[in-house]
C-alpha cells in the first residue's frame, strides 16, 4: 500500500497512530524529567519540537499543508469570522492577568515558544491530520472521532494525581472544545486561525497560573467553568456542522 494513501485507506488505523504518536512521546518527556531530574517544561518543550517536526513532515510526505487547512480562505463572504465565537476561553484567560505576572520579555517569547509548539502539535494531529484522513468518511465522524480521542489523551492527566471528577471535567471540556474546533476547521478549510486562537488562550494562562511549573490543581470552580464551556463549545459545533457541507479535496 502507498504511503501516500495509507491515511485515507485506513482512516481508524491511522488515527489511532497518530493518538499513540502524541501518548508516548509525552509519557517519555514525564519520564524522562523524572529520570534526569529536570524540569517538566524543558522535556515537556522537547517533546513539543519533536512531534511539531513529525506533523510538519507527515503534512510534507503526504502533500496535505493546503488540505489541512494551511491556506487562505476559498469560501466566499466572512466565514473564516466564525473563529470569534472560539474566544471566550482567550478572553476569560486574558481577564485573570495582573500586571504583576507578566514576565521579562525574555521568558514571554519562551513562553510564547512553548504555548505555539503546543497548539501547532494539537491541531496538526487532531484537527488536521487526523480529521482530514476521516473527512472522506463523513463531516460529522471526521469531527467526532478526533475530538473524542483528544478527550481521552487529557483523561491520562489523572496519572498526576488528579481526583477523578477534575480530570473526567478537563476530559469532557477538551471533546466539546475538540469537537467545535473540528467543526470550524471542517466548515472554513482552514487550520491556522484555531492555532492562533489556541496558542493565545495557553499563554494568557501560563501567565496567570504558571500552570505547568507550580500552579495550583484545577478545583471546583475551574470544573463547574470547564462543564460551561463544554456546553456552548459542543452547540456551536453541532450549529456550524449543521451548515457546512464537503468542501472539494485540495492538493498542494
Amino acid at each position: 500500500m502507498n504511503a501516500n494513501t495509507f491515511p485515507l485507506r485506513r482512516p481508524y488505523l491511522f488515527a489511532v497512530l497518530m493518538l499513540a504518536t502524541v501518548l508516548v512521546a509525552g509519557i517519555l518527556a514525564v519520564a524522562a524529567a523524572e529520570v534526569a531530574n529536570l524540569s517538566v517544561v524543558a522535556h515537556w518543550s522537547a517533546m513539543s519540537a519533536a512531534l511539531a517536526l513529525i506533523g510538519a513532515l507527515l503534512l510534507t510526505r503526504l502533500g496535505w499543508w493546503r488540505r489541512a487547512g494551511f491556506r487562505r480562505s476559498e469560501r466566499p463572504g466572512l466565514h473564516f469570522l466564525l473563529w470569534l465565537p472560539l474566544c471566550p476561553i482567550l478572553v476569560w484567560n486574558l481577564s485573570q492577568i495582573q500586571v504583576a505576572e507578566l514576565a521579562s520579555p525574555t521568558r514571554m517569547v519562551l513562553l510564547l515558544a512553548l504555548t505555539a509548539l503546543a497548539a501547532f502539535v494539537e491541531e496538526v494531529f487532531f484537527r488536521g491530520l487526523m480529521l482530514r484522513a476521516l473527512e472522506p468518511r463523513g463531516l460529522w465522524r471526521a469531527a467526532l472521532l478526533p475530538a473524542l480521542l483528544f478527550g481521552a489523551m487529557h483523561a491520562f492527566n489523572g496519572m498526576f494525581g488528579l481526583d477523578w471528577h477534575i480530570v473526567a471535567g478537563q476530559t469532557v471540556y477538551a471533546m466539546a472544545i475538540g469537537f467545535a474546533y473540528a467543526a470550524y476547521v471542517l466548515h472554513t478549510g482552514l487550520i491556522w486561525p484555531v492555532i492562533l486562537v489556541h496558542a493565545l488562550a495557553n499563554l494568557a494562562d501560563l501567565i496567570d497560573q504558571e500552570v505547568v511549573l507550580q500552579g495550583d490543581p484545577p478545583g471546583e470552580a475551574d470544573l463547574l467553568r470547564w462543564l460551561v464551556y463544554a456546553v456552548f463549545f459542543a452547540a456551536y459545533g453541532i450549529w456550524v456542522l449543521r451548515r457546512t457541507t464537503p468542501a472539494p479535496s485540495t492538493a498542494d
